[in-house]
């Protein structure tokens, strides 16, 4: 006869939303990770999320949006690539800024065009380097990207 202890085991590849939690109670466990297109194993370099960072930076710049909301946009933007290239990388203030890149891209795409076509382009660089800032600090900015 098998011993059980009762509890609830929980794992999850990929993007886990909202609602997806063990019950409570005792010997319950919840795991998530989440995949880039970093090689198995291995999460992005601060180098790399430099290099994406600037190319959301020169999408926004090319995409023609109002200006008002390009320059928000970049304004973000910047503060995220400025914490991203310390010494020591200040992640959850790129993670912040990251947030009002998303927030301003995600509203400009409720229009129909280049604000729509932008955002799916931008959304999955940017989930990429959540894997980078780390599910901690990146859980406001997942639940932007995963709406």
């Amino acid at each position: 006869m098998t011993h059980n202890p009762g509890g609830i085991s929980q794992s999850n590849t990929g993007s886990m939303g909202g609602g997806q939690q063990a019950a409570m109670g005792n010997n319950n466990s919840q795991a998530m990770t989440s995949q880039a297109d970093a090689p198995a194993g291995q999460q992005l370099t601060q180098q790399q999320v430099i290099q994406m960072l600037a190319q959301i930076e020169d999408m926004i710049r090319s995409a023609e949006l109002p200006p008002d909301t390009q320059k928000e946009a970049i304004a973000y933007l910047s503060a995220a690539k400025k914490a991203t290239e310390k010494a020591e990388p200040k992640k959850q203030l790129v993670a912040t800024n990251l947030e009002g890149v998303a927030e301003t891209l995600n509203d400009v795409s409720q229009n129909e065009g280049e604000g729509k076509t932008l955002w799916e382009k931008v959304k999955p660089i940017l989930l990429k380097v959540t894997d980078w800032l780390g599910q901690a600090i990146a859980g406001s900015l997942l639940g932007i990207l995963l709406k």
